[in-house]
């Protein structure tokens, strides 16, 4: 929830929000009960994930890809700006530090780890019985209602002329204007999380031994479309792509797929049309490519979006000039932000793209994003390997719903929601053998 975003990044390197300062302290209690463990338990053994497990495989993979794209990288100079465009931070010299042509692609790796490390592998540590899977899903339904009906009152009285009463961050005060957005901060990073919530709703649901509540579906997707978030239709293009990819084994199912698709991308379209702000968009981006080529300056809401467009561009430049090594596996974590620079031709500092598949595309490649969508795809096909075909590709559905909502805005929903249906399925008497740890 990015409305709790406390204070900039000039005082740490990283944004404060209340959510990193709970996920923090959660890590010291974490830190202190293995310590404790490990002092006086005699075995000195801790619980640590199989991670050759077919749950694992292909998120350690799509990690390892990534370490070793950063290292061709940086000896080929992916990560090398220009001396007269170094950076030139303003803030704590932390923020410096953090920030810096040297540390800050580490520091890309760390939040990678992070994001895999906490919200993947930690939620098998809390939520180990099913009192811990109904506290967790009673607290996140008490605080989704919250930030839904907050949202709908702040678009209502927005519309009216009335007032903003939510912010964009706590700190900064920033009125978004009449779009919905809740607690999400932004309507683009609200667009995702409410379809983590119609996620985790089914998830609950099935966990429940019930069926997901229609008006739960309703009111989710109103507030999607109040959003008005051209990341987030984005998003569900992404999605109808890749559900008719998955179909394609069977040739009903992919039949089935490609009906629903036809139905959803006309009303998408009908959709945007209505859209002033994507109208606009895309009648900016209509002299897009001649721009880049020609080096002329970008029109105004092409500019906004340079973070992702000069990536891309990037990726057509090295293919006509036949250099394939970074277009199969990419150039490395933070390289983007450094193409950006060159690009831009100003010092902007960090400047990583806002799209979660840009960034995707440029750091890993295209054998990199293949690893990405399996590593979230694949754990749901072997966790739901005894259901019922239905039941299954409900379940691979959502999934395939968050990984295309996140590539048009960097964002932790498909590992949160990766973690938790771990956790599910574990307590499921049908995958218990399937989820057995090692010791170590």
């Amino acid at each position: 929830m990015l409305l709790f975003v406390l204070f900039s990044k000039g005082l740490f390197g990283v944004p404060g929000s209340v959510s990193r300062i709970i996920q923090l302290l959660v890590l010291i209690g974490l830190t202190m009960r293995i310590f404790k463990k490990l002092i006086l338990s005699k075995s000195h053994s801790l619980m640590m994930p199989n991670f050759v497990s077919p749950i694992y495989i292909y998120l350690i993979g799509y990690f390892l890809l990534l370490i070793f794209s950063g290292v061709v990288g940086y000896f080929v100079g992916n990560y090398d700006l220009p001396w007269s465009q170094q950076e030139n931070f303003t803030g704590s010299k932390l923020n410096s530090f953090i920030n810096s042509v040297a540390i800050r692609p580490l520091f890309e790796y760390v939040v990678a780890a992070y994001f895999i490390i906490y919200f993947v592998f930690l939620p098998r540590l809390f939520l180990k019985t099913k009192k811990d899977l109904v506290y967790f899903f009673t607290i996140f339904k008490i605080m989704f209602i919250v930030s839904l009906l907050a949202g709908i009152l702040d678009y209502f009285f927005s519309s009216m002329g009335f007032v903003d009463l939510i912010p964009r961050h706590i700190y900064d005060g920033v009125d978004i204007g009449n779009r919905y957005h809740g607690f999400g901060g932004e309507p683009r990073q609200a667009f995702v999380y409410l379809m983590l919530g119609l996620a985790i709703f089914h998830l609950k649901a099935y966990f429940e031994g019930t069926s997901l509540n229609k008006w739960w579906a309703f009111f989710i997707i109103i507030a999607a479309i109040l959003t008005k978030s051209f990341s987030g239709y984005l998003g569900i293009f992404a999605f109808i792509g890749l559900s008719i990819v998955s179909q394609l084994k069977s040739l009903k199912s992919f039949f089935i797929a490609l009906f629903y698709s036809s139905i959803l991308l006309l009303f998408l379209y009908l959709l945007m049309i209505n859209t002033e702000k994507i109208i606009l968009y895309l009648e900016s981006a209509s002299n897009l490519w001649a721009i880049l080529e020609t080096g002329g300056e970008l029109p105004y809401l092409m500019k906004v979006q340079r973070d992702s467009i000069y990536p891309l561009y990037d990726l057509t430049v090295k293919f006509r000039e036949f250099n394939f090594f970074p277009i199969f596996f990419g150039s490395g974590l933070g390289s983007a932000s450094v193409t950006n620079n060159v690009y831009d031709g100003v010092v902007l500092g960090v400047f990583n793209p806002n799209s979660q598949f840009v960034r995707l595309l440029y750091a890993s490649g295209l054998f990199g994003l293949l690893f990405f969508l399996l590593a979230f795809t694949h754990p749901v096909k072997y966790l739901t390997k005894n259901l019922d075909r239905r039941t299954q590709n409900h379940f691979i559905l959502y999934m395939l719903l968050l990984v295309g909502c996140s590539f048009g805005v960097r964002s932790p929903a498909p590992y949160i929601y990766l973690g938790v249906f771990i956790s599910v399925m574990s307590l499921s008497g049908q995958n218990s053998q399937l989820l057995k740890h090692k010791e170590k």
